[in-house]
Formats: structure tokens, C-alpha cells, sequence
């Protein structure tokens, strides 16, 4: 829900990692954002569809799955640990810091490569 916190046990397994997501609060994508961040990640298929049917044709930006990023091949999905136990939180959390890393090579390449043209 638009406003809301994340769920407690987010909030616990980050914690234990280290990550304070306390202050965070859920909210819309929406057009202004095509316009505003070069990459625009879901976390599974279909949000990428709902993120896709936003999109302007004139966005230039990265549009597309966290876990695809240099990824050939299993599971791209992040699954929704909602009704799991604290395990399922703590893959997630293991899911999207494995998706951040590969995020950052990805756009330390990008960076580096616009440095040379």
C-alpha cells in the first residue's frame, strides 16, 4: 500500500544485515519517473509488464529485470515472501543484494565505457 512501511519481518532480516529500511514507505511508479532514473527494475515479470505498459517510447533508460542483469540463465523472479516464513525474507534479501552487485558492475561498465567515447 502506497505509504506503508515495510512489512516487520523486512524490516528485522535488514536489520540483522546491517540495512535500517525502517524509514522507507511504498509508493506508485509512476511516468515522471521514466524521465527522472536511467534504470527502472522489477522484481518479477509481472510488474516488469506493468512497468512496460508505463513506459514512453521515448525513454532511453534500462528497463527491465534486477535479477536478468548478467544473468543467462535460471530464475529471474524475486520471490514475494509475504506468506512464507523468515527464511523466505532472508532469501529475498540474499536474492536482491546479489541483484545489486551485478547492478553496480553493470553501470560501473556503462560509466566507464561513456568515459572513453
Amino acid at each position: 500500500m502506497v505509504g506503508q512501511p515495510p512489512d516487520p519481518r523486512t524490516i528485522a532480516v535488514a536489520r540483522s544485515h546491517g540495512f535500517d529500511v525502517a524509514p522507507r514507505r511504498a509508493r506508485k511508479v509512476g511516468a515522471s519517473d521514466f524521465a527522472r532514473f536511467d534504470w527502472i527494475l522489477a522484481m518479477d515479470r509481472h510488474n516488469l509488464e506493468l512497468l512496460q505498459a508505463l513506459r514512453p517510447i521515448t525513454y532511453r533508460g534500462h528497463l527491465g529485470m534486477l535479477l536478468a542483469i548478467g544473468h543467462d540463465s535460471g530464475a529471474i523472479d524475486v520471490p514475494d515472501p509475504y506468506f512464507g516464513g523468515p527464511w523466505d525474507f532472508e532469501r529475498v534479501l540474499e536474492l536482491v543484494e546479489r541483484g545489486a552487485r551485478t547492478l553496480l558492475g553493470a553501470i560501473r561498465k556503462r560509466v566507464a565505457i561513456s568515459d572513453i567515447s
